[in-house]
């Protein structure tokens, strides 16, 4: 076998692993009632690969739901996967699964608890952004094939009415709780005084985020430029707006959030801000500082640097 040879038939070796790791996941990790099994290939055991991160106490678990269906029982848990800011970069890539977060949501149909099928909401709800994080999990007995329209290679199901109905209730429930971890973290600084240093306005039907020239520090700097000017940073800062990289940026946060979000500020920036503060008001004391900088972006994203921002900015 040639070297081309050999790289095929590693990754043929490693989507099969994939594929097994997920399928009979339940299986390989045992479960209550669920004899464990051991699956090796080249003689490396086959890791159990759960797409509802059910041990991690950052998911957001749905209460168990029992449908009941002819002489059968249709067994329905809904999960939320936890935000990106709740797991190291390596494991929020990995529960994302080959095909991405955005593909892997919905229903994932287990038949005598083996995957079958996963990644679709069967029409009943759209592939969306913001519930890439949305996973339901549903356990049916192998006598309702028929009524589930499941094919001999079990590539495809349509799932009965009752039950289907039941699916959309709760898609509903499951929908606000998988936004939630991409609205909750914005939801502080939007409900309160903060400044932002960008803003999102909507023209009928068209959004756009500008830079706000009514932030404190660039309010401050345009007033004191001349009036030629402050019309021409005006102009520079519309434009640094509607080039805004929103295709790239929305690419980027989608996969890599870990590497956009930055979980510490650059202190030498703000320090460097605060300072601008104080210059030009010199009555500012250290407590009359730190209550404006809790009023505006960047430092009302960090509030427990604050004090010693202020302390820094202050000193003599």
């Amino acid at each position: 076998m040639g070297e081309i040879g050999h790289e095929t038939f590693n990754e043929l070796m490693f989507a099969v692993r994939q594929h097994l790791a997920r399928v009979f996941h339940r299986f390989l990790a045992g479960e209550l009632g669920l004899k464990r099994i051991r699956i090796a290939i080249n003689g490396a055991d086959v890791e159990p690969f759960d797409p509802f991160a059910e041990l991690n106490i950052a998911t957001q678990k749905f209460p168990l739901e029992v449908v009941r269906f002819r002489d059968s029982e249709v067994k329905v848990q809904a999960f939320v996967l936890p935000h990106h800011s709740k797991v190291s970069a390596k494991e929020y890539e990995r529960l994302a699964g080959p095909e991405g977060y955005l593909r892997n949501q919905g229903f994932y149909i287990y038949r005598n608890r083996r995957l079958i099928i996963w990644g679709s909401w069967f029409r009943l709800a759209r592939q969306e952004e913001l519930t890439k994080l949305a996973r339901v999990r549903i356990d049916i007995p192998n006598n309702t094939d028929h009524h589930w329209g499941i094919d001999v290679r079990k590539a495809r199901a349509h799932p009965p009415l009752i039950v289907k109905n039941r699916l959309r209730q709760v898609i509903e429930q499951i929908r606000s709780g998988a936004k939630r971890p991409y609205t909750q973290r914005g939801r502080v600084i939007v409900e309160s005084d903060a400044s932002p240093v960008w803003i999102r306005k909507m023209h009928n039907d068209r959004i756009e985020y500008v830079i706000n020239d009514e932030h404190p520090l660039l309010a401050e700097l345009i007033n004191d430029l001349q009036v030629g000017d402050r019309q021409r940073l005006k102009q520079m800062i519309r434009m640094f707006g509607q080039t805004f990289p929103a295709a790239a940026f929305f690419s980027d946060y989608s996969n890599t959030p870990k590497q956009i979000e930055s979980e510490h500020p650059d202190m030498d920036v703000m320090l460097t801000l605060a300072k601008m503060l104080v210059q030009a008001n010199p009555d500012l004391d250290r407590t009359g500082l730190a209550s404006v900088l809790a009023s505006m972006e960047p430092f009302s994203r960090y509030p427990d640097q604050i004090g010693v921002i202020t302390k820094r900015a202050t000193a003599n």
